[in-house]
């Protein structure tokens, strides 16, 4: 499984895990299959982080994801984007003691990622995604962070939100890719 799941993702196919496990199950899981590799920044959207915290996470890796530069042709997209970027103010409060149990990728493990040519990572839990999920700005800046990511563990997910992740994807992406899920 290790070689077939490294093979795919050096073959450009972005690769998510949606599972019910605890986060740290999930994280060594995604080490054991090189889902995750040494050097690859990691990401972490907690639901132990209080909503404001979350909410500061997101926003934060949507920046630094590159998203916002990448979707400015996309009217649609910066327009439900726009408004909620400008309600939520992140400028003020960039301090990383800010995102509680969240983690976010720091500039210099981006540009050491990019010179090694390694993609970037993001662990969220099912709670983070409740806590999210319901609002449409909020799901078009989630779905451009993990659009940039290659790789994505969902954890602590159930199968109503293992849908709903699929159904961004469908949703967000033009023609709707295919999609597989394997339970």
């Amino acid at each position: 499984v290790p070689d077939t799941l490294a093979t795919l993702a050096d073959a450009g196919i972005k690769l998510w895990v949606l599972t019910g496990d605890k986060r740290e199950t999930a994280i060594e899981i995604g080490k054991s299959c090189r889902l995750l590799r040494p050097g690859m920044p990691l990401a972490v959207l907690s639901s132990h982080a209080e909503p404001d915290e979350l909410t500061r996470a997101l926003v934060r890796l949507y920046e630094l994801s590159g998203a916002r530069e990448e979707l400015l042709n996309d009217k649609d997209h910066q327009q439900l984007v726009a408004a909620k970027l400008q309600q939520l103010d992140t400028a003020k409060n960039r301090d990383e003691a800010a995102y509680g149990d969240c983690a976010v990728w720091t500039q210099s493990e981006l540009d050491a990622a990019r010179q090694a040519g390694t993609p970037r990572a993001l662990v969220i839990d099912g709670d983070a995604m409740a806590k999210l999920f319901g609002d449409d700005a909020l799901e078009a800046l989630i779905f451009g962070v993990l659009a940039r990511c290659g790789s994505v563990l969902a954890c602590r997910v159930t199968p109503k939100q293992k849908a709903q992740l699929v159904k961004l994807v469908q949703h967000h992406v033009s023609p709707p890719p295919v999609t597989l899920a394997i339970g």
